[in-house]
């Protein structure tokens, strides 16, 4: 009888974590662009799913106007890369903050972690492929203190995304917990 009851509360475990695994709203694999409310607002969860190190080639080649159509978090800051190969100023990557740069910047620094939770980054240029190449005089007049050679951090505006919207990205990824 003591065996029987064992097994049985055993089983009911098993049986119940199994139901409680295949109730998981957190998709382990990706199936498609899923919104953040289908992760109760995990922040982390939503980015990792999205733009994480599993999701290959999903974003890669696709104008940022894709991106932006879909993105559902607010973006408090954006860090451009600009980069002078062969005299040629272009952007080098640009990574976008979910939070204020210099809070979310002190924050990762302290924390050791390879990557910022806060920021998803954009990878833009592959020098012998001019498709990737957007140049920094595209992007000057619309933000007059971008570096032509160095990184440039700026308050996010709405009307980036226009400017930025027809970029080619080479990638887009959310690398946090790597």
């Amino acid at each position: 009888m003591v065996f029987n009851m064992r097994w049985f509360i055993l089983f009911s475990i098993l049986v119940s974590g199994l139901h409680a695994y295949s109730q998981n709203p957190y998709p382990q694999e990706y199936d498609g662009y899923r919104s953040w409310s289908t992760f109760n607002q995990d922040t982390v969860r939503y980015l990792q799913y999205n733009w994480g190190l599993k999701v290959v080639g999903v974003y890669n080649d696709v104008p940022l106007s894709d991106f932006f159509d879909v993105f559902e978090l607010p973006i408090c800051d954006v860090e451009i890369r600009c980069t002078t190969p062969g005299g040629r100023a272009e952007v080098g990557y640009i990574q976008f903050w979910l939070r204020p740069y210099e809070k979310a910047y002190k924050e990762w620094k302290e924390s050791g972690e390879y990557s910022s939770k806060y920021n998803i980054i954009v990878y833009s240029i592959l020098p012998e492929i001019d498709k990737y190449s957007m140049l920094y005089e595209d992007l000057q007049p619309y933000i007059p203190s971008l570096k032509r050679d160095g990184i440039t951090i700026v308050p996010w505006k709405d009307s980036y995304k226009e400017v930025l919207g027809s970029f080619i990205a080479s990638g887009i990824r959310y690398l946090y917990g790597v």
